[in-house]
């Protein structure tokens, strides 16, 4: 027995699709307040589905060979060689051996290898964020899927009446990302990811890319907004005929708007977009919009000019340079300027409108939902993944 899988006459291993798995054990026991207890019960594992398409049938009897001597899942001391690297201590997930003749002579398998002792891999640096994976600060491909999650305990009695109890007045988070065309380069800082967080052992910020940073989008009176030298006056009509924007006033040339949206900061890399819905009443006004720090410097900013009496949405979009806490900053507010839907989204462009607050897009406390992790490489440099990632109190 053991040994090490056999090399094709091709002179590969597997071919594509090839299923490459990342198994870590974590415990996590969630109490009635939705906080939880999460420990490390083994270290990280690795499966593969291996494909082996239009094979021969001398390839096919290597393989057959070699899962005889090790008599299916038996054995567990045999190593393959996936992409230059060897891995150790595998064994069969599998007691049967299915072939598929496809036309004479050529034939196909699929059959999955697990690792059953660890190699200790080097744990990452724990990282702040959910990193944005694609190019250009995109987080997720469509479909995006997300979703709310209460906590409720209910009994019907034999009348039909019922009696509830919810554990959570606010819902928790659910989400899945989507990447489903990952270069090398982008698919090496997932793994890298996956291994700082050993699965669901460890905690990060999701910045949701469904949702506004801005925690109150349209009421600008709130505490949640500074001002200098602005009056937040009144609602009036907005852009889509309600009455959710507001008059705001400048009582002098340095007057502004800010908005907390990354108080924790250390998001060195991150895009974030910032936008909102101006009209001015008079003529020959303009509004900046853009980014500050924790000390008001300037990361960056766009000026746009504002037609009289005429909706528009301006907008800024910046890569982080720095680990500061983040702003969102509207400057430059002349006299008799009417605002709508504030937003920042971890997003290269301003998106759809999120009113908040209800689609909150910082959530603080999130995990991975799984241990069990697989990246599909379906060519030369294409990968893809699905990950799910939960909120938790």
């Amino acid at each position: 027995m053991a040994g090490s899988f056999p090399t094709l006459k091709s002179g590969n291993t597997v071919f594509y699709p090839l299923v490459e798995g990342h198994s870590f054990g974590t415990g996590v026991h969630r109490f009635l307040d939705d906080s939880e207890q999460r420990w490390r019960n083994r270290l990280s594992l690795r499966r593969f589905v291996l494909t082996c398409n239009d094979i021969n049938a001398y390839d096919v009897s290597s393989i057959r060979t070699f899962f005889r001597s090790q008599a299916g899942q038996f054995d567990n001391g045999w190593d393959i060689t996936i992409g230059g690297v060897t891995y150790s201590n595998m064994a069969f997930d599998q007691d049967n051996f299915p072939i598929v003749e496809n036309k004479r002579n050529r034939m196909g398998l699929t059959f999955q290898v697990v690792q059953t002792k660890s190699s200790n891999p080097t744990i990452p640096t724990a990282y702040t964020y959910f990193p944005q994976i694609l190019s250009q600060g995109v987080t997720t491909s469509l479909p995006y899927e997300t979703g709310l999650s209460y906590r409720t305990v209910f009994e019907d009695m034999e009348n039909g009446k019922r009696y509830s109890y919810k554990w959570r007045t606010n819902p928790l988070g659910q989400f899945t990302v989507n990447l489903p065309l990952m270069t090398g380069a982008e698919v090496a800082k997932l793994r890298d990811f996956i291994y700082a967080c050993e699965g669901r052992l460890r905690e990060f910020i999701f910045l949701d890319p469904g949702g506004n940073l801005v925690n109150y989008s349209d009421d600008f009176s709130h505490a949640s907004w500074g001002n200098t030298a602005v009056t937040v006056g009144g609602s009036v009509t907005d852009p889509y005929g309600g009455t959710q924007a507001r008059l705001c006033t400048a009582t002098s040339s340095n007057s502004l708007l800010f908005s907390t949206v990354l108080p924790v900061g250390n998001a060195l890399g991150m895009v974030l977009c910032a936008s909102v819905w101006a009209r001015a009443l008079s003529s020959g006004q303009s509004l900046s919009i853009g980014f500050v720090d924790s000390g008001f410097s300037v990361l960056g900013n766009s000026i746009w000019p504002l037609t009289q009496n005429q909706w528009i949405r301006i907008h800024h979009t910046i890569n982080l340079a720095t680990n500061s806490s983040i702003r969102m900053l509207i400057g430059g507010l002349g006299t008799s300027i009417q605002l709508f839907s504030a937003q920042c989204v971890p997003m290269p462009g301003p998106g759809p409108r999120l009113l908040t607050p209800g689609a909150d897009a910082l959530r603080s406390k999130c995990r991975l939902g799984t241990d069990e992790i697989s990246i599909t490489n379906s060519g030369v440099n294409q990968f893809s993944a699905t990950i799910p990632i939960e909120e938790y109190s």
